[in-house]
């Protein structure tokens, strides 16, 4: 049968939309009926589709080189990390295996978003994978800003979330723990964070091309909706801004930020009438009094800090030499629900679990696949600000995981790291 131009295009685009839905359920992984979760349902509808391509000779048996080195060396921290926490066991004579069930979700889901993107082979390039982070954060943006202003909508979003996290959302009032995800609060707030850098990717790729209003909505959406999800990510605005600044000399970065403020002057000027008609005062002063408390102390006298900062400064405390060396071996204390020693801080439970040899996986982790991909001679990293970025990012890494545990943990975050990684690269090699 032959099919026209036109009917290619169609089935092209929804091929291409489709995509964005998949790898929607892939990264955010919400509770889904018969399925456990949203990563196994977009497991299950990857399967027909790649026997549908292999049987028209769409999809081909080979592997991509670049992603099978991405997934192995990946594959080789988590691998690491997990005989790392048998061998503390044996060594400390305790301990327990949870991390061990986070470390197979994270091979799970690996293995998933291996599948997506040699299904979805065709699409992949730089814009492509940043696009397709950027905008399925924007769509989980759209879910979170109208859970906060329409109640029946929050409670239907509730019945893809835990009972836990239902719970804790209710002492907020509504204006957290809003995400369809199967993460909420700090874990979803580090993704928030990252996924901004991809915005700003798009921006310096344009290089001195002008800045589409959509991409500016986008960004000040995410970074918006982040605050909701957690003030973490207002980490990722800042240091989103910061590379801007520092890419001044660049017609694209200069058109982002101009536009930036021209959309907030604008969406300030038309909304607050909407928001005093409808009566959303109230719920707007309850999200800028969560999501704005440090400048809010600092107005009052007692500094930038907030209830969050406080608590993580007695999150870092001294323990035995012996216990700095070999660690406790305990992730969790014995309800198997709070962090051992009740601490979150991610460098510090690092050292509870498995000593010095948990801080120096997750220290060097980042560092060695900024190495592997962009220390070595066949990759051309002659764009400084592309570079800047892939820098940024580590440094945010860094930072987020001194709040919590999130390099080689947070499987949502170990995809989009995976999908940066290969995006730059691809970038880079002008693949």
């Amino acid at each position: 049968m032959h099919v026209t131009s036109r009917g290619k295009s169609i089935v092209f685009a929804i091929e291409y939309y489709l995509s964005f839905f998949l790898f929607f359920f892939l990264v955010f992984q919400f509770k889904v009926p018969f399925f456990y979760n949203s990563v196994i349902l977009s497991f299950v509808i990857l399967c027909p589709l790649s026997l549908i391509y292999l049987l028209c000779g769409q999809l081909k048996l080979t592997l991509d080189s670049l992603i099978l080195k991405v997934f192995y060396l990946f594959s080789f921290y988590f691998l690491l990390l997990s005989v790392f926490t048998l061998i503390t066991y044996v060594v400390v004579g305790e301990g327990d295996y949870y991390r061990l069930k986070t470390m197979a979700s994270n091979f799970v889901s690996m293995f998933v978003l291996f599948t997506f993107l040699k299904v979805f082979e065709r699409f992949i390039s730089f814009e492509y994978l940043c696009k397709l982070v950027v905008n399925v954060f924007f769509l989980q943006s759209i879910i979170i800003v109208t859970s906060i202003f329409v109640p029946d909508f929050r409670d239907f979003i509730s019945l893809f979330k835990s009972d836990v996290d239902v719970e804790i959302a209710e002492k907020y009032g509504g204006i957290r723990g809003n995400a369809l995800a199967g993460s909420q609060f700090f874990p979803m707030s580090a993704c928030f964070a990252f996924a901004q850098l991809f915005v700003i990717a798009l921006v310096l790729k344009s290089r001195n091309k002008k800045i589409k209003y959509i991409l500016v909505f986008k960004f000040l959406l995410i970074a918006i909706a982040g605050l909701s999800v957690g003030r973490t990510s207002i980490i990722g605005t800042f240091l989103s801004l910061l590379l801007i600044i520092l890419s001044f000399n660049n017609k694209s970065s200069k058109s982002f930020l101009m536009k930036i403020f021209l959309t907030i002057t604008v969406l300030s000027v038309s909304l607050t009438p909407l928001v005093i008609k409808y009566d959303l005062i109230e719920m707007v002063e309850r999200f800028s009094k969560f999501a704005f408390e440090f400048i809010y102390n600092l107005l009052e006298g007692d500094g930038v800090s907030t209830q969050s900062t406080d608590i993580l400064d007695k999150m870092y405390f001294t323990i035995p030499l012996q216990n700095f060396i070999f660690g406790y071996g305990r992730f969790l204390e014995d309800n198997l629900i709070n962090p051992y020693l009740r601490t979150d801080a991610g460098y510090m439970r690092d050292i509870i679990h498995l000593g010095f040899s948990g801080l120096f996986i997750s220290i060097v982790m980042p560092l060695n696949i900024l190495h592997s991909f962009f220390g070595t001679k066949s990759v051309g990293c002659s764009d400084n600000k592309l570079r800047l970025l892939w820098f940024t990012a580590v440094l945010l890494m860094y930072v987020l995981h001194y709040k919590g545990l999130v390099i080689l943990n947070l499987v949502s975050f170990n995809l989009m790291f995976i999908v940066f990684t290969i995006a730059l690269t691809k970038y880079y090699i002008k693949d």
